[in-house]
């Protein structure tokens, strides 16, 4: 690897005391949410209807999965032999 040029450590040094220079916000801001007691409650109900909805979904999705593995034992075994 080539050894640095005087203008590279130059740049270099320049590099560090402009990052050096930078010093972050001394204030933060913080926020602190309180949910409502009315809220909570609203939430658990979407989520147990989102995964009732899910459920349903999957059910279906095995059935007619089911159903079309089915189908082509069916037609292997009735034409593929």
């Amino acid at each position: 690897m080539p050894k640095k040029t005087r203008r590279e450590k130059i740049h270099a040094q320049q590099h560090r005391k402009f990052h050096e220079s930078i010093t972050p916000p001394t204030s933060t801001v913080t926020y602190a949410f309180q949910p409502t007691p009315g809220a909570t409650q609203q939430v658990n109900h979407v989520e147990s209807a989102e995964y009732r909805a899910i459920k349903i979904d999957l059910v279906k999705t095995l059935i007619l999965a089911g159903a079309l593995i089915s189908i082509e034992f069916l037609l292997y075994f009735k034409i593929g032999r």
